[in-house]
């Protein structure tokens, strides 16, 4: 079976792929921003571009954050998108997309197919579900947090 064509103007054609290493003390550098306790996707924060250390590709300061190792990363909050990098072991492998190629029920279908509905969905739900108290220390955790799509 052969694969879909894509038009040369879909945003997943745009998917910007970078490694960046990590430095002496184990940091990537690259400031994250975002995170589903803050009901956004992880995206790049501003990037000083005297401590980044790039191996290929380059990072562009809000840019979608879709992949971390092949690992799909899309509605975690950012402290498991940082415990992720963090586990990491020598450059970082970081598949980005700019916010201007993205519209929201593109993103949602891709993220569907990527890494399975019901996944993500129990996943985004048990983190902001007020039943749990163990959430509650965590940072972002609000009771008062919207319900999620």
């Amino acid at each position: 079976m052969s694969k879909p064509v894509l038009k040369k103007n879909h945003w997943t054609s745009r998917v910007n792929e970078c490694s960046v290493s990590k430095d002496a003390r184990g940091d990537l550098n690259v400031p994250l921003r975002g995170g589903a306790e803050n009901g956004e996707f992880a995206y790049i924060g501003q990037i000083n571009e005297d401590v980044v250390v790039y191996k290929s590709g380059k990072l562009s300061e809000g840019e979608l954050l879709l992949e971390v190792e092949n690992l799909s990363i899309s509605g975690l909050p950012l402290y498991d998108v940082q415990t992720v990098i963090k586990n990491c072991k020598g450059p970082v492998r970081l598949k980005t997309v700019r916010q201007e190629y993205v519209v929201g029920h593109k993103i949602w279908a891709w993220i569907v197919s990527s890494s399975g509905r019901s996944r993500l969905d129990s996943a985004l739900r048990s983190r902001g579900s007020p039943e749990e108290p163990e959430h509650q220390n965590r940072p972002g955790f609000s009771t008062n947090q919207a319900p999620l799509p």
